[in-house]
């Protein structure tokens, strides 16, 4: 196939999916040749057209399940009884450990959480959990290991894990460009979050 004809192949395949590539025979010899990496609309457009996946056209390198082919996860094998307790009570301890002792306002509180956990890590949670959603906020000073403790809790549980740093970074970024760096924030917040 000659690069015009290519060219107009994938802009034909481009027009029908909606993808916006000029397809021109300079931008697909440059493809073709190395000197262009193609961008992510060429890309969509040229698996399209030939019927291939990312890798199989070496614009990446396969993922783990995509090089056997395999896109399902993997299942843990089944436990013995006794590890399945002995993991259990790991697990309970350690929520001993970290828990706030100011639990003696409503001590069940935290029971409920640590057995939903131990539930949700045996995989018995979705048994009665559609009906009864749960929201656990972790909360803490800055620096104190929330992120790390939900991350633990979602490991365990299978629950999802939402960072609500992560999320709002970007856009807080863009509204103000050097956040917690200027000098107001750098004489009046610093210190008080290096005193906690």
């Amino acid at each position: 196939m000659t690069l015009e004809a290519a060219g107009d192949k994938l802009r034909q395949v481009a027009h029908r999916t909606g993808l916006r590539v000029a397809a021109n025979f300079q931008s697909v010899s440059g493809h073709e040749n190395g000197n262009m990496y193609p961008g992510p609309h060429y890309r969509r457009a040229y698996c399209l057209m030939y019927e291939a996946t990312e890798p199989e056209l070496g614009f990446r390198l396969p993922l783990p399940a995509e090089e056997t082919g395999d896109l399902t996860l993997p299942l843990p094998g089944p436990l013995s009884p006794a590890a399945t307790e002995e993991a259990a009570s790991a697990i309970t301890q350690g929520l001993d450990r970290v828990s706030d002792q100011s639990q003696d306002r409503d001590p069940t509180a935290g029971d409920a959480l640590k057995a939903r956990v131990v539930s949700a890590w045996r995989g018995r949670a979705m048994s009665g959990s559609i009906a009864t959603t749960t929201l656990v906020l972790v909360g803490g000073y800055a620096g104190s290991g929330k992120t790390e403790f939900a991350r633990f809790l979602g490991d365990v549980s299978g629950w999802a894990f939402l960072d609500k740093g992560s999320i709002t970074r970007r856009l807080t970024e863009r509204l103000r460009s050097r956040p917690r760096h200027t000098a107001s924030d750098q004489a009046a917040i610093t210190p008080s979050c290096m005193a906690c």
